[in-house]
C-alpha cells in the first residue's frame, strides 16, 4: 500500500466512528476548569465523547484569531461581478461588491480567509503558535486548515482555547452577526448572546449532513455543539437544551466596553464618611459608607471599589466605572427589578440600547449621568437576578430609539408595570419589547450595523488626513500627544459620535457641516491622545478641537 493509500485509508478509519455516533446523536461539549464536559442533548443513551469530529469550516476562526494578532491591514475581498452558478461567493457579497473581516467570518467566507489570497507564511503561522497546549499543536500545522480534518473534540476545544484575548474579543464581536442576522437568528431569543459562535455544515463519509457550531463564552469558555442537519435548523431545534446544560456564567471580565457613570448629578454631597464616621478623602470606596447630601438626605452604601470619590474646588462627586452589563443590571435594579425573568431581560436590552443611544464615547467608555432624566443607576452592587438578565443579552441593542417609564405606556416607550403583566402572562422578552417598540432593529453595542462592518468614508478620511498634517505641529506642543497612525471613518446610522481606539475607527453621522467636523475633530483627539489624561479631559479635547477648526485650516 503507498503513501496516498495509506493516508487516504487512516482518513476514512478516522471517520467512521465519527460518522456513525453522529447519526444518531446530537451533542455539545465545552472547557470547564480545564476539563472537558460532554452532553448528549436529544436523550440518546450513549454519552460518550465522539472519537472523531469535523473541523469544518471552523478553521476560518484561526486565520481570523492570526489576522488581528499580526495586526493584519489586509484587503477587503471583492466578489465576482458575475456568477453562472453557486460559488462560494455567495456567501461572501453581492456580484461587483466587497466584504472586509468581522462581516467575512460571520458570513463563513470562505475565499476572504484563504491562505493562499493572504498569503500566509506557513514559518510566521507555526510561530504564532508554537505555544499552544499539546491538545492544540495540530494547529501549528498550516495544512491542517481544512474542512475535512478531524480532530478529538478535546483537541478543537483546546485550539478555541488557545486563541488569545484580544482575538478572542474582536471574534466575539463579529459573531454576534450569526445570532441577530445570520443563522442564529431564530435560535436568539432563546439562546441568548452570551455564548457566540461559528456555524459549520459538513457530512460524514455517507453524505450524511451535519451542522453545528463553536465558538466562546463572555467568560473565556469554549463550546462546540453539532448535530445531524444543517447548523440553522439544529440550532432551532436545541437552542433550549444548550442553555439548559451550560454552567452558570463565570465572572464579568473588564476587558470590553464600559460605562462611566456620575452618580446623584442633581443632588450636591456634603460628605461621604465611613463606619466610623470619619470623612473619606479622595479614592476608592469600600466597606460601608454613608453619603450626606446638602439638602440633609442620606445614603448608606456598601459598595465596591468600582465607586471613587473625588474633590474638586470643594466639590465632592461620585464617579463609578463598570463593565457595561454591570451597569445595565444596575440600571434594572434602580429603575424596575430582576424579577419577573423576562421581563427583567426586555429592560435590561432597554437600558443598553439607551446607553448606546446617549452616552458620550470617552476612551472606550460611555459617559452617562445618573439621573432621572436620563437612567437611574445603583450605587449598590447589582442583584444576580439583574446581572443575568443583563448577561443574557450582552453587547445587543436596538436601533429604535428607546424611551420607557415605571408606569405609563406610550407609543414607542415601554412601561415596567406593562412588561411585568405580560411576563407574567408567559410572554418572552423579545415579545415585550415588540410590544412597546414595533419590530426589533438590532445591533452589537461596539458596531454600528448589525453585520459589525465599517461603512467607510473616504472622503471625511482624506480630509482628516489633510488636516491632521496641519495639526501636527500645534498638537506636538501638548504632553500625551502620539499620531494615532491610519484610521478609518465609518458612517454612524443612530447615536453620538465615538472613537474606537482598540480599531482606530471613529463613528461619525455627519462630516460635511461646521458641527459635524467639529465632532470628527473631537473624536480624532480621543485618539491622539489615548495614552495620556488629556484624551480623558473633555474640556481639553473639545477646546482644542474648536482652536484646531478655527484656527489651523488649509
Amino acid at each position: 500500500m503507498d503513501a496516498v493509500a495509506r493516508e487516504i485509508a487512516l482518513s476514512v478509519l478516522l471517520l467512521l466512528p465519527f460518522a456513525t455516533t453522529a447519526q444518531g446523536a446530537t451533542a455539545m461539549a465545552w472547557l470547564q476548569d480545564g476539563q472537558m464536559q460532554w452532553r448528549v442533548l436529544d436523550g440518546k443513551p450513549d454519552a460518550k465523547p465522539w472519537p472523531q469530529i469535523p473541523l469544518g469550516s471552523l478553521w476560518k476562526l484561526f486565520v481570523y484569531s492570526y489576522l488581528v494578532e499580526q495586526n493584519s491591514q489586509e484587503p477587503p475581498y471583492r466578489c465576482a461581478a458575475k456568477r453562472t452558478g453557486p460559488t462560494e461567493d455567495d456567501y461572501c457579497c453581492e456580484p461587483g461588491q466587497s466584504v472586509e473581516r468581522d462581516a467575512a467570518l460571520s458570513r463563513s467566507c470562505g475565499p476572504y480567509f484563504s491562505p493562499e489570497r493572504l498569503k500566509l507564511d506557513a514559518t510566521s503561522w507555526r510561530k504564532h503558535w508554537k505555544e499552544a497546549p499539546t491538545d492544540a499543536a495540530w494547529l501549528t500545522d498550516l495544512k491542517r486548515l481544512n474542512p475535512a480534518t478531524t480532530l478529538r473534540p478535546e483537541q478543537l476545544l483546546a485550539a478555541l482555547d488557545a486563541v488569545p484575548a484580544t482575538s478572542r474579543r474582536h471574534a466575539r464581536d463579529a459573531l454576534l452577526a450569526v445570532l441577530l442576522t445570520g443563522y442564529g437568528k431564530d435560535a436568539w431569543p432563546e439562546l441568548g448572546s452570551d455564548l457566540r459562535f461559528k456555524t459549520f455544515s459538513w457530512h460524514d463519509e455517507r453524505g450524511h449532513a451535519l451542522g453545528g457550531g463553536a465558538g466562546w463564552r463572555s467568560d473565556g469558555a469554549p463550546l462546540w455543539f453539532a448535530g445531524p442537519g444543517a447548523s440553522q435548523k439544529m440550532l432551532t431545534r436545541y437552542a433550549k437544551d444548550i442553555m439548559a446544560h451550560l454552567p452558570p456564567q463565570g465572572p464579568l471580565t473588564s476587558d470590553g466596553p464600559c460605562a462611566e457613570v456620575k452618580f446623584f448629578a442633581r443632588y450636591p454631597i456634603r460628605a461621604v464618611r465611613d463606619s466610623r464616621g470619619q470623612a473619606l478623602p479622595s479614592g476608592s470606596l469600600t466597606g460601608t459608607v454613608k453619603v450626606e447630601f446638602a439638602n440633609g438626605n442620606t445614603l448608606t452604601l456598601t459598595p465596591s471599589r468600582q465607586l471613587h470619590l473625588t474633590q474638586q474646588q470643594g466639590r465632592l462627586t461620585i464617579h463609578g466605572r463598570f463593565a457595561v452589563e454591570d451597569y445595565v443590571a444596575r440600571v434594572v435594579d434602580r429603575e424596575g427589578s430582576g424579577a419577573p425573568r423576562e421581563a427583567a431581560r426586555a429592560l435590561a436590552l432597554a437600558a443598553r440600547s439607551y446607553l448606546r443611544q446617549n452616552g458620550q464615547m470617552v476612551q472606550g467608555c460611555w459617559a452617562i449621568a445618573d439621573a432621572s432624566s436620563t437612567q437611574r443607576v445603583s450605587p449598590q452592587p447589582p442583584s444576580a437576578a439583574a446581572l443575568e438578565a443583563a448577561r443574557f443579552s450582552t453587547d445587543v441593542v436596538l436601533q429604535t430609539p428607546i424611551r420607557y417609564h415605571r408606569d405609563q405606556a406610550a407609543p414607542q416607550r415601554m412601561a415596567w408595570q406593562r412588561a411585568v403583566e405580560l411576563a407574567k402572562a408567559g410572554q418572552r422578552f423579545d415579545t415585550i419589547l415588540i410590544d412597546a417598540y414595533g419590530p426589533l432593529d438590532l445591533a452589537g453595542i461596539s458596531a454600528n450595523g448589525p453585520q459589525g462592518e465599517c461603512q467607510r468614508l473616504p472622503e471625511a478620511e482624506t480630509w482628516l488626513s489633510d488636516h491632521t498634517a496641519l495639526w501636527a505641529r500645534e498638537l506636538r506642543r501638548h504632553a500625551g500627544y502620539e499620531t494615532p497612525g491610519p484610521i478609518s471613518i465609518c458612517r454612524l446610522n443612530s447615536g453620538n459620535p465615538y472613537a474606537d481606539p482598540e480599531r482606530n475607527r471613529i463613528y461619525v453621522r455627519d462630516w460635511l457641516s461646521a458641527q459635524g467636523r467639529l465632532a470628527l475633530t473631537h473624536e480624532y483627539l480621543h485618539l491622539a491622545f489615548r495614552f495620556h489624561p488629556n484624551g480623558e479631559n473633555e474640556d481639553f479635547v473639545e477646546q482644542t478641537a474648536r482652536h484646531l477648526n478655527g484656527v489651523i485650516s488649509p
